[in-house]
């Protein structure tokens, strides 16, 4: 064909050609989608930080692997052994302290400033990247590290609070009822999100126009659930 014509004279595999043919038209289509749409909601997960520096915990090599989430992510374990958590958690700490956000995390901030879209993010990471970029609707359905409580007072904490625990000997100490059980905001394996955070993940997908996932392989649960709130909001019409 003629184009196979065009990408052997340009040293392109045509195979090879014909996929970035769709994957540009791909890319046009969701440009035509979004600018189409008033109202976008980004689903963000852990892809979207790579760039960041912050790496894929699921990848080889990345924090799964030194720190398996059934041993150092689990609530129950926390409750247990807090100390596991927490060894794991410095590590965190260490990876998000200088991270920046990336070019992605300003293209969405360019829509709902330069585009005047109304734009949702609702994500999966803990790192406020979204936030610390300039995003002004955003719901981290897994909590982040800038707040904390201790299970057994309810006291909370701040970020700086946060800070300063995890410089005592692990695991630190409640200041107010000495309990262990002193756990940043974040969200560990088999414990309930927030319900204001499912009830406002809902309500964002049910009224957008569009949704587009970046980042995310749609694993984790429940927050894999809530995209699917767009199809079956779309099927009642």
């Amino acid at each position: 064909s003629a184009a196979s014509d065009v990408y052997k004279r340009q040293g392109i595999n045509a195979e090879y050609g014909l996929k970035l043919s769709m994957a540009d038209d791909k890319l046009k289509l969701l440009a035509q989608l979004i600018k189409d749409s008033s109202s976008i909601v980004f689903f963000t997960g852990a892809g979207m930080s790579v760039e960041s520096g912050i790496p894929d915990f699921r990848s080889p090599g990345g924090l799964w692997t030194k720190y398996p989430p059934e041993v150092y992510a689990q609530f129950d374990t926390f409750l247990k052994e807090p100390e596991r958590f927490w060894q794991m958690c410095l590590d965190v700490e260490h990876l998000l302290r200088d991270a920046q956000p990336n070019k992605g995390h300003e293209a969405i901030v360019e829509l709902e400033n330069t585009h005047s879209k109304k734009v949702t993010i609702l994500t999966q990471n803990i790192d406020g990247l979204h936030g610390l970029a300039g995003s002004s609707r955003v719901i981290e359905l897994h909590g982040s590290g800038r707040s904390g409580k201790c299970f057994d007072c309810n006291r909370k904490f701040s970020s700086a609070d946060i800070r300063s625990l995890a410089e005592q000997p692990l695991p630190p100490s409640c200041p107010s009822c000495n309990s262990k059980k002193v756990k940043p905001d974040v969200v560990l394996f088999g414990e309930a999100l927030p319900n204001e955070v499912i009830h406002g993940s809902q309500e964002a997908v049910k009224q957008c126009q569009l949704l587009i996932v970046v980042g995310s392989s749609l694993v984790v649960a429940p927050a894999n659930s809530i995209p699917r709130l767009l199809w079956m909001n779309l099927q009642t019409f």
